[in-house]
């Protein structure tokens, strides 16, 4: 087993990110009416002081469960793999969290102290205890891939995983699914399905009632860079749309699309993904013709929306307007009007909302919330303010009982979590621990019948804590 370069155990929607931004740069002015919280004497965020009882809970580690795999030639088919690289003794690594009704899990997988990496799943009924579920990869590169996306619906569970490999260490991409509690099984997929000359990243993951959607950014059909879009049915046979004018960059803009989620009648009451939501009253995690682009999903029953981001025309820098793309079976789109303001913003999660979407990205030299119902969509509060050098991010967005949502953002400096009864006004919360925004480092957020679950990966180790919402 060879080692995996670090570079490629960032986040797939960071890297894209990455890719198409320069972080801080904008023409455009930055957020006029303030971000609510305080500030400290040195001019930073000043820390909260309450938050949730946070309580930890720990992973089972130092490998994982025997499963079905490739041999050690390469070739699918017999031969027992471990779920932990070869030799053993792979510390947990958590790249995303997923929470359903009964069901919570945790994705990401074991990294050895020779770089190496192997892929894992954890589910729990509450939260508190832990077990690791069975894998069988069924190509060359599966027994190598860490898990960076996650998303439930009811029992089952569909994740996307990568490595680095062949020649040029390009991304080696894939799907896996399981069903009614089972094995995870990697989705045999063609390269080029997900990677190849035409890829640029496959990001987040969402459930919906449809199926299953993935978004990303393309080479699309017509030459351009834009957001692209994976769909199936059963959650194995993905279908990439990236000839959809809706999608496509044009004379317009740029667009990227970075989060889905499922329409307001969703697969079952109360489901949470790392983007999709689920009805009022549950906590969720933390995914044509038309418009402007962008990176995120109005609501659609029965179906998906998109959210994201559209690259001003003829701006100098990085300048975005808030992009929403919405489905109704996840194969044809249409892009939706969503007001645009003078500064710099970008829809990067979404989740059902009432009968409408709640979005929450980057606006101004802050972060915001946009709300969309049957009468269109708005922006709402905005909250925290971009420090340091890193590149700001929102990591987690979360609907709890009586409406409040939380949000996670990396501010530049360090990560942070936000909650609002109204989303006009936002307060600050207490994290578990301090994590610096860089590197390696991550935290992520989803919730379940009145239960929060956080995971923070600092570049040593994974640990997680829930709490009470």
């Amino acid at each position: 087993m060879g080692t995996r370069s670090n570079w490629w155990r960032i986040p797939a929607s960071s890297a894209i990110l990455a890719v198409l931004l320069t972080a801080g740069c904008t023409d455009r002015a930055p957020g006029g009416d303030g971000a609510a919280g305080g500030q400290s004497a040195s001019g930073r965020p000043a820390d909260p002081t309450t938050g949730p009882a946070w309580q930890a809970v720990t992973l089972p580690g130092g490998g994982g469960p025997t499963s079905a795999g490739p041999t050690s030639g390469g070739a699918a088919g017999g031969g027992a793999t471990s779920g932990g690289p070869a030799g053993g003794g792979g510390r947990v690594e958590v790249r995303d969290v997923a929470a359903c009704p009964g069901h919570w899990y945790a994705a990401g997988g074991y990294l050895a102290p020779d770089g190496s990496t192997a892929p894992a799943l954890w589910t729990s009924a509450d939260a508190q205890t832990w077990a690791a579920v069975p894998l069988h990869p069924t190509s060359v590169y599966g027994p190598d891939q860490l898990l960076s996306a996650i998303a439930c619906r009811g029992g089952d569970v569909a994740a996307v995983g990568s490595t680095a490999g062949g020649v040029h260490a390009n991304p080696r991409t894939s799907t896996w699914i399981s069903t009614a509690g089972g094995r995870l099984d990697e989705v045999p997929a063609a390269f080029e399905l997900y990677g190849g000359p035409d890829a640029i990243g496959v990001g987040r993951v969402a459930a919906g009632p449809a199926g299953w959607l993935l978004t990303g950014t393309w080479r699309d059909a017509n030459g351009q860079a834009g957001a692209a879009v994976w769909f199936a049915a059963d959650g194995r046979g993905f279908r990439r749309i990236d000839a959809d004018p809706a999608l496509e960059s044009d004379a317009r803009g740029q667009t990227t699309a970075l989060d889905a989620a499922g329409g307001p009648d969703g697969p079952a009451p109360g489901t949470v993904t790392g983007s999709a939501s689920p009805a009022p009253g549950t906590i969720s995690g933390s995914g044509g013709s038309g418009g402007s682009g962008g990176s995120g999903v109005a609501a659609v029953a029965g179906g998906f929306t998109v959210v994201g981001s559209i690259r001003t025309p003829g701006s100098r820098t990085a300048a975005r307007d808030p992009a929403v793309w919405t489905s109704p079976d996840g194969l044809s789109w249409r892009r939706e009007a969503v007001p645009a303001s003078a500064e710099d913003e970008a829809l990067e999660r979404a989740a059902p909302y009432g009968n409408g979407v709640l979005a929450v990205g980057e606006r101004g030299d802050g972060f915001g919330a946009w709300l969309g119902t049957g009468s269109g969509w708005r922006a709402t509060g905005r909250f925290g303010t971009f420090t340091g050098t890193g590149l700001p991010v929102v990591t987690g967005l979360a609907v709890g009982a009586s409406q409040r949502a939380y949000a996670l953002i990396g501010d530049g400096t360090r990560y942070r979590l936000w909650a609002s009864r109204d989303l006009a006004s936002w307060r600050e919360l207490k994290l578990p621990a301090a994590v610096p925004t860089g590197g390696q480092r991550l935290v992520g957020l989803a919730g379940a019948g009145g239960r929060l679950l956080v995971a923070v990966e600092d570049g040593r180790t994974s640990r997680l804590w829930t709490a009470t919402g």
